[in-house]
């Protein structure tokens, strides 16, 4: 005979707040994995294996769960332990995460959520199935109660791995940047609150802890946490200037006291460095970027123009601020600049600690909407926007979190964005990918075939080769509006070098370093489709809505996110990354 475990039901309190606790705890626990891993492993790789890790957890837990048939388990214990399974990641997530970057790769990210997420996944079924049990007066109803757990179980897990995006918008609208340890705190509170309450028998245990758990957590919004900058990290001689969790990721500013250099990073990508000189006043000062890449961008300054063509005052636009080297050189030549940039975060990090002026146009906006809003407003005739505004030089530099945000590199944004173009004015365009994937074809043939010249140029100034397969390349192109002249350069003057050996190198060799277009445009390709939406092997707008969740799309992000995982660590080893 099967042993009872309650001769009458648990009142519906009783068992409703730990189970609500443990949905609330695991929620935020995957938004907090994600922020906390996404600076070593990249947001891109991290969102796809944190996808994984969960699906994984979920199947274990419960089959795991489904082979508890009549063993009885205090609900005290499994809330302590849920509880204590929720704060443990807090404590300990970075030390796994760099143990296993080092150990697994790439894998490490898998294996370090897989870790953190099993247990509180466990505990938490077993939780939700002895509440279930809890409740069932008829325990001779045996299938009748499986199902009921069953059903139960599946719409818990259903629930906590799809309720992340409603919490994060609760998060970041109620509680801040802190909001995922306040509310992990919170959920661990009520977890062991509940439990002693019921080792106890308190009267009204239901209501109790949730009312302990408010109390506290009260106090802990009147508490503000915040770092002392400037922190000194001793295991990899890093300097945190600043450290920002911000719209597009962790945003973090460093001085690498061992090497010598200033960097700005999102995550796990470089936007970019500055070479550093520490005074014996305690000043820094600022040398030359750590990047030939954001050099080779001020090529668009050596296109050679007709002499009626030169204006006073030109005008630039750039996509993309990242350290603002490109933006520092232009303003310093005597352009007007406008920015756009859609980090706030970045913005702040770069006028702070990179000496950016304080520029009177920057939209901190997403760079697409900002372009079509602006060309809307052109098509329409609007008043506030005349030819003095109209940009002779457009730099495009985007890419965050391992890849490349696909809507800026359309056939609709690139048409778009011409119409704030001069007719004899130029762009450049930085794109960082997997050049031989087919994702990153069809969007260097699209940006190829949207203007009447281009000519492209790699950013490494070693031994000319080939693309190597499954590898970050940069390529440069610079493009004009029209089909004459022709697309060619002077030579660069001593005014254009700003006083700078990496330019004089720089302008000096990029001609030699011209990618020919079949690198990524191949006539054969060029009759196929990659699918109806996309003509030639075109990134359409359709195209792009249709298939930015498909296969094609998901495998293209992931070896991007991949690449650039891997170019990072060969540029800082993961003592760096792991400070933040």
């Amino acid at each position: 005979m099967r042993a009872k475990y309650h001769t009458a039901p648990h009142p519906v309190w009783e068992i409703g707040v730990p189970v609500l606790a443990g949905i609330l705890g695991l929620s935020t626990l995957q938004q907090n994995l994600q922020s906390l891993l996404s600076p070593m492993f990249g947001g891109t790789l991290v969102a796809a294996q944190l996808s994984q890790a969960r699906d994984i957890c979920t199947l274990l837990a419960a089959a795991i769960t489904t082979q508890q048939y009549g063993r009885a388990r205090s609900i005290s214990n499994l809330c302590w332990g849920m509880g204590i399974s929720l704060i443990l990641p807090m404590i300990c997530a970075r030390q796994i995460a760099s143990f296993m970057s080092i150990a697994c790769g790439k894998q490490g990210a898998l294996w370090t959520i897989q870790i953190l997420l099993f247990p509180p996944t466990l505990i938490g079924s077993v939780l939700c199935e002895r509440c279930i049990s809890a409740r069932a007066s008829d325990c001779d109803a045996f299938w009748q109660r499986r199902l009921q757990r069953g059903a139960v179980i599946i719409a818990y897990f259903t629930f906590a791995a799809r309720s992340k995006q409603f919490f994060h918008a609760f998060e970041s609208e109620l509680l801040g940047e802190n909001a995922p340890g306040i509310l992990i705190a919170m959920s661990s509170l009520t977890l062991l609150f509940s439990g002693y309450n019921h080792r106890f028998r308190k009267a009204s245990c239901g209501l109790l802890p949730f009312a302990q758990t408010v109390l506290i957590a009260l106090l802990m919004l009147t508490v503000t946490v915040k770092r002392d900058f400037p922190i000194l990290d001793h295991a990899s001689n890093i300097r945190i200037l600043n450290s920002t969790q911000s719209s597009t990721g962790r945003i973090v500013v460093g001085d690498n006291l061992s090497l010598g250099y200033r960097f700005l990073r999102c995550d796990h990508s470089l936007l970019g460095g500055r070479w550093i000189q520490e005074k014996e006043s305690g000043e820094t000062k600022l040398g030359e970027s750590i990047f030939a890449t954001f050099v080779l961008q001020e090529i668009g300054r050596l296109v050679a123009l007709p002499t009626m063509e030169q204006v006073q005052v030109p005008v630039a636009e750039i996509i993309g601020l990242g350290a603002g080297i490109s933006a520092d050189a232009l303003s310093r030549h005597g352009y007007r600049l406008r920015i756009i940039e859609i980090d706030p975060a970045v913005y702040h990090a770069t006028k702070t600690y990179f000496n950016l002026e304080a520029f009177q146009k920057v939209n901190v906006e997403d760079g697409f909407h900002s372009v079509t809003k602006r060309a809307r407003q052109i098509k329409k005739g609007g008043s506030d926007y005349n030819l003095e505004d109209l940009a002779d030089l457009v730099i495009h530099d985007c890419f965050t979190g391992g890849s490349v945000p696909i809507a800026l590199y359309t056939e609709q944004f690139w048409s778009d964005l011409t119409l704030s173009i001069k007719a004899t004015g130029h762009l450049v365009v930085n794109f960082a990918g997997v050049i031989e994937s087919e994702i990153s074809r069809a969007i260097l043939r699209t940006l190829w075939h949207s203007f009447p010249q281009c000519r492209v140029f790699e950013d490494q100034f070693g031994p000319s080769g080939e693309f190597q397969a499954g590898s970050l390349k940069n390529v440069v192109f610079v493009c004009s509006m029209s089909h004459s002249p022709l697309l060619t350069f002077r030579p660069a003057t001593r005014t254009d070098l700003l006083e700078s050996p990496l330019r004089a190198h720089v302008f000096s060799h990029f001609l030699s370093r011209e990618v020919l277009p079949d690198h990524f445009i191949n006539e054969s390709e060029e009759e196929e489709a990659l699918n109806s939406g996309s003509k030639s092997g075109r990134l359409t707008t359709k195209f792009l809505l249709e298939s930015e969740h498909s296969s094609s799309f998901r495998k293209w992000k992931m070896d991007s996110a991949i690449a650039t995982w891997e170019a990072m660590r060969e540029i800082m080893p993961v003592k760096a990354w792991a400070a933040y």
